[in-house]
């Protein structure tokens, strides 16, 4: 500053600081900073020097500065606790909901309904009011046209038609359709295992086959049973024969078959020797049908087998138009010449001229030749 006052001498602003520092051209300060230059003033009145100003005044101001150092090296020098890094949140993606979406639904087709032709009702005849007459036609170089003849014409008042009422008691309920379930289609032939049956040579196996058809249960069930019967009839297996009648008999005690398992079951009873069985079982059917010719026949067997030709003889006579025929006519020869009856030659011969090959020819003629 010395320096800058004795190169910068001439200059005013320099003049006054020179004044300033030397105690001259102060100007006593206001308020607070009155009580400071009361205190610089000397008993005589003169101010102290200017170095002793500044000090005063710089005084305060050298102490706040060494407080401010003391305080920035203390924060230096401290140890600085660790601050955890803030860790920001990571912003939320927000996904959007996923909407379901509903089903396509599949609507049925309209259903057209053919509704009733309506009766269409013919119109009453419109009459015009005034019908021109059609023009005649008009010549090439005709000078004046001819005016249409107007004629009135009565008008016929229009047709009213009423619609007939129906009674309520006259509306028809339409009636229920009936459901009918639809025929199960088969699942076999019937028809061609019942031939194959009837031209199987091993009764075994047509037997077999003849039970399938039974097993099923159609409309050849009833006569495959009775096929199967008659095979063990023919060879002899009497209780297996009767057996197979009863189950057709229990199956179908109506049917059009039943006469025959009837009789073939009273057959296998006689053929066994029970003869008292066989009576009960025919007792049974001829209470069914009282004129069977073949019943007859099996009756007059068990009366002839019981030494009752007296009773024998009448059966036998019915039964010379049955199946048994051959034995209804010799047997009913042998009754009655057995009761020495003069009509038992007379039936002999008959028996030789409707049978001569039959299965008693040998003895009737043997016989024959004895009378």
């Amino acid at each position: 500053m010395k320096r800058w006052l004795d190169a910068e001498a001439t200059s005013p602003e320099a003049e006054k600081l020179k004044n300033v520092l030397a105690g001259e051209d102060i100007v006593p300060p206001q308020g607070a900073s009155a009580r400071v230059w009361r205190r610089l003033e000397t008993p005589d009145g003169s101010k102290k020097k200017a170095s002793t100003l500044w000090a005063m005044m710089l005084l305060p101001g050298a102490f706040a500065a060494v407080a401010a150092v003391g305080a920035v090296a203390y924060v230096v020098t401290s140890p600085q606790p660790e601050i955890a890094p803030v860790v920001l949140p990571k912003p939320v993606r927000k996904i959007a909901p996923v909407v379901e979406v509903a089903p396509v639904v599949e609507v049925a087709p309209v259903v057209e309904v053919a509704l009733a032709p309506v009766a269409e009702v013919a119109p009453a005849p419109v009459v015009a009011a005034r019908a021109p007459l059609r023009r005649a036609p008009v010549a090439a170089r005709a000078p004046q046209h001819e005016r249409p003849i107007i004629r009135e014409v009565a008008v016929a008042p229009p047709l009213v038609v009423t619609p007939p009422v129906v009674a309520p008691s006259a509306v028809v309920e339409t009636p229920a359709i009936a459901r009918v379930a639809p025929a199960p289609a088969p699942s076999w032939d019937e028809d061609a295992t019942y031939q194959r049956a009837r031209a199987e040579r091993d009764p075994d196996r047509a037997i077999l086959l003849f039970d399938t058809v039974v097993a099923h249960q159609g409309p050849l069930s009833e006569i495959s049973a009775l096929q199967a019967a008659e095979l063990e009839v023919r060879r002899a297996r009497w209780p297996a024969a009767a057996a197979r009648f009863d189950a057709l008999l229990a199956a179908y005690p109506r049917g059009a078959l039943a006469p025959e398992a009837r009789l073939g079951a009273i057959e296998c009873e006689i053929r066994r020797d029970r003869l008292g069985e066989a009576g009960k079982r025919l007792d049974a059917a001829l209470s069914f049908e009282p004129a069977s010719p073949d019943l007859r026949f099996l009756r007059a067997e068990l009366a002839r087998r019981d030494d009752r030709c007296e009773n024998a003889i009448p059966d036998y006579r019915t039964a010379r138009t049955s199946r048994s025929a051959d034995d209804a006519a010799y047997y009913l020869a042998w009754c009655l010449l057995s009761e020495e009856d003069s009509s038992g030659t007379a039936a002999l011969d008959d028996y030789l001229a409707r049978f001569p090959k039959g299965r008693h020819a040998e003895e009737a003629r043997l016989h024959r030749r004895k009378k």
